[in-house]
């Protein structure tokens, strides 16, 4: 074997634990925490909205300590269009690496070809992994300039919370920065 084949397995190799890797993440926990500072709207307002963004997107009461922290649980849905993406990404990939197995060594003929099974396992390992509980933790405080809300969950349901409230409150919601 020629030192060019060598360094093209090399290459191949590394690149497809880069694409395991990359696939695997995708379904990594992202848990953030993040503190708004809400002015000009009554914290009974802000807490009805809450409640409803809660109610709406599968969340229930699972406890409520004495400090008024609220912890929610839901079902995490996977996204179709990931699963899809993350499988084709894996298709991509793995004939990337069937052509360079082929062009190195011609003797195998179709086998390699057969590796293309695998390229489904990736949307199915997303999908299975993003099916879980999720948590989303509540705390609404009254301060001397307004409201302070304080959230601890997945990146995404964070995200959408803060749209979900930007909507409702515009300008008077005010990300903290924790660090």
């Amino acid at each position: 074997m020629s030192g060019i084949q060598v360094s093209t397995l090399i290459m191949t190799g590394l690149l497809g634990i880069g694409l395991f890797f990359f696939i695997r993440a995708g379904s990594k926990d992202r848990t953030e925490h993040r503190r708004y500072h809400v002015t000009g709207i009554p914290m009974d307002s802000l807490g009805s909205q809450l409640q409803r963004y809660t109610q709406t997107h599968g969340f229930t009461l699972s406890h409520q300590d004495e400090q008024g922290r609220a912890l929610f649980v839901g079902t995490a849905q996977p996204s179709a269009f990931l699963a899809v993406f993350l499988s084709v990404l894996a298709l991509i990939g793995i004939s990337c690496g069937v052509i360079v197995i082929r062009t190195l060594f011609p003797s195998l003929g179709g086998i390699p070809w057969l590796l293309l099974a695998a390229a489904p396992w990736a949307g199915t390992l997303y999908r299975q992994r993003m099916q879980r509980q999720e948590s989303l933790s509540l705390w609404l405080a009254e301060t001397d300039q307004g409201s302070r809300l304080e959230v601890q969950g997945q990146r995404d349901e964070l995200d959408r919370l803060e749209r979900f409230l930007g909507s409702f409150l515009g300008s008077f919601l005010e990300l903290e920065n924790l660090g």
